[in-house]
């Protein structure tokens, strides 16, 4: 009998834990992960952003429209300054003030940049290709090292007669700036130098029409190739480093040219007993 009692309470006690839990306000119920599903299985839910159509062209969108703005803007006034100097007299008062502005400029440019840069890798900007979060002249070493490259590859390349930007390459890889950057940097300085350049020799007249049409021949045949065969190569030799071997190649082939006119100009020189280049720039 006490059997029987035993067993019909353990059962009323059973239907009240059942009728209570469906009868359970939904107030009172502790908020659960959504995340937990049935024991441990867990699933995650990740959000699938839409792919963006990539083109030869989706970089652009990427683009620090201030840094680009303050890059154009002093190569602006550095050319400007560059060519007033050729119409003032050569060692005069305005002939130095115009070369400390265009130095000026280009310190206030450099150092406006890289606060930008700054200010771009704080707010994660997908414009900054290296993905690194330290700041580039962080520190004074690093501040030599670039003012090094920079001072160096102009002395060489106004030597050899050659862009600054094709002689920066080499350089800032062996001291182990990524890729990326030196890619940037060297971009920038032939643009820069070229354009100056450019500008500079139509105001004085000095350009050489007949040189100047087989330059451009030559970029608008080469030019397209490269751009649209160096993703194949890429891909054929799965890495990026192949541009970089071609460029130092390219970098080989004209020091060689160079190094021949050079001992052409020294035998010349040994000849006539006249050193050329080596004048008064204040005449």
């Amino acid at each position: 009998m006490e059997d029987i009692m035993k067993a019909e309470t353990v059962v009323q006690e059973k239907i009240t834990k059942e009728t209570n839990s469906t009868n359970i306000n939904p107030a009172q119920v502790p908020e659960q992960n959504p995340e937990i599903l049935h024991g441990d299985e867990i699933e995650v839910k990740t959000e699938v952003k839409p792919a963006s159509k990539i083109t030869r062209f989706s970089h652009w969108r990427y683009v620090s429209k201030p840094r680009l703005f303050i890059f154009l803007f002093s190569v602006v006034l550095s050319t400007t300054c560059t060519i007033l100097r050729a119409f003032v007299p050569k060692c005069s008062a305005i002939y130095w003030s115009l070369l400390g502005i265009n130095f000026l400029i280009d310190i206030v440019a450099i150092y406006l940049h890289n606060k930008l840069l700054m200010k771009s890798i704080a707010k994660k900007e997908e414009n900054v290709l290296t993905g690194s979060k330290n700041n580039t002249f962080s520190t004074p070493s690093m501040t030599v090292k670039y003012s090094i490259i920079g001072f160096l590859s102009g002395a060489i390349a106004a030597v050899m007669g050659i862009g600054g930007g094709i002689i920066a390459t080499p350089l800032m890889l062996s001291m182990g700036i990524p890729p990326s950057v030196t890619r940037m940097a060297s971009s920038t300085m032939i643009a820069f130098t070229s354009f100056s350049s450019m500008i500079q020799y139509m105001v004085l007249g000095q350009i050489d029409l007949q040189e100047v049409w087989i330059f451009m021949l030559f970029v608008g045949i080469l030019f397209p190739i490269g751009f649209y065969a160096s993703a194949p190569v890429i891909r054929i030799v799965r890495s990026t480093s192949v541009i970089n071997v071609i460029m130092a190649a390219g970098v080989l082939v004209s020091g060689i040219f160079v190094a021949i006119q050079g001992v052409k100009i020294i035998i010349k020189m040994v000849d006539t007993h006249v050193i050329d280049g080596f004048v008064n720039i204040c005449k």
